[in-house]
């Protein structure tokens, strides 16, 4: 099978001649710039350049040369956003600009949001503050908050240039999208508690800012499908619903506030181009709400977060195996792969391999990004195990 035929049997839920690989095509499928350095230097590959693709989460984009030692289908692509560009470009709306006070950096997005990071302590940049924190927001003044239009021009060029040459080598190729989920991006304007005391105590304001950022994620969509649509394999889009053990919504308030913007976008999306699968990511413990995203047009979801509560991958498999792709879940990346001995590493792999792997619908991928004191040994240890178990 070429790479596009294993991926669309993986999607039809028919078992591919080899389970396809991802690494690194989205942001939560990635690997920290330190883990990455020390790979490369460690299996001494051609190309020792360290590329960023996402500078909040301080993480790498992986060479091609690295992909084709690991025989991955997926090619991913980010648009020019705040998580992309380290420096201001020409543009009304951006307002992004660091700024080193005692060797702490500080930045400020294109939507008001600031983080900061201190390269000596920290692995990646913390939220600080948003335009709308404090006590009480109204109507108006998220009306009033100025934010991105999604479809500005200076956006794509890089990103569409990508795809297309992706695309005729025979990769699948995968595009995340223009900012964070609908609550993540909420919470980053109003400050999370502040957003979630919202929803149940003045729903109508929370509703109101919600579906302006889904505007902003409507008018990104139709500029990519119309500029790289035919280019474009899989769509991403992301939103955290879950803890370690719960959710951090009701369904009840999911299925008021959520579900239909949601819904929304995703059959817009196949509307102008049926040939694209959506891939949803939500970490945590989202059993309960999986119907939901089948049900509002989600072809896979991500990470699989096999050590939350409910989320055993021969539980997802039995249930959900025959109606949604698991992208993920390949092995636990908060205590097996940075901690874990070598044989718990296998182990586990082989697990997931045994409980996702037959039948289709499943495509490889550690839980979430691998993390910055993650060994050389123990990501090769990981890829060659389940390399070995594909090719039996």
């Amino acid at each position: 099978m070429t790479k596009q035929e294993r991926v669309k049997a993986v999607f039809a839920f028919k078992e591919p001649d080899l389970v396809p690989i991802d690494f690194g095509a989205t942001n939560n499928s990635g690997i920290a710039l330190h883990a990455y350095k020390d790979l490369i230097h460690y299996m001494d590959l051609n190309d020792q350049t360290i590329r960023a693709s996402d500078m909040i989460q301080q993480l790498a984009e992986p060479s091609e040369e690295l992909l084709l030692r690991f025989e991955t289908e997926f090619r991913g692509g980010l648009p020019k956003y705040y998580a992309t560009i380290p420096l201001p470009v020409e543009s009304a709306n951006w307002k992004a600009a660091h700024i080193k006070k005692n060797g702490i950096l500080q930045y400020q997005d294109e939507w008001d949001v600031v983080y900061r990071f201190d390269p000596k302590h920290d692995f990646y940049y913390s939220r600080i503050s948003g335009p709308l924190e404090g006590t009480t927001v109204e109507i108006d003044d998220i009306r009033h908050l100025s934010m991105p239009s999604g479809d500005e021009s200076w956006r794509f060029p890089e990103v569409e240039q990508k795809m297309v040459t992706y695309r005729k080598t025979g990769n699948v190729t995968v595009l995340r999208s223009v900012c964070s989920g609908l609550v993540e991006m909420a919470s980053k304007l109003r400050g999370m508690d502040n957003f979630l005391v919202d929803a149940m105590m003045t729903p109508k304001t929370a509703e109101y800012l919600l579906h302006r950022i889904f505007d902003v994620k409507m008018r990104f969509w139709d500029a990519v499908l119309d500029k790289m649509g035919t280019s474009l394999d899989i769509a991403v889009e992301a939103d955290d619903y879950g803890t370690q053990e719960s959710l951090l919504i009701s369904p009840l308030l999911f299925k008021k506030l959520l579900k239909p913007l949601w819904s929304e976008l995703f059959s817009h999306i196949k509307r102008k181009a049926p040939h694209i699968k959506i891939l949803f990511h939500s970490c945590g413990a989202v059993r309960a709400l999986i119907p939901d995203f089948i049900e509002m047009g989600a072809d896979a979801l991500n990470p699989i977060h096999i050590t939350a509560r409910g989320m055993e991958p021969e539980g997802l498999k039995h249930d959900f195996g025959k109606e949604i792709v698991f992208w993920g879940g390949g092995i636990d990346t908060q205590r097996v792969l940075p901690m874990g001995t070598a044989q718990e590493i296998q182990d586990d792999v082989k697990r997931n391999f045994d409980a996702l792997a037959p039948g289709g619908g499943w495509v490889f991928a550690p839980v979430h990004n691998i993390q910055a004191d993650v060994s050389p040994k123990r990501i090769l240890m990981m890829m060659n195990t389940f390399r070995q178990l594909r090719e039996k």
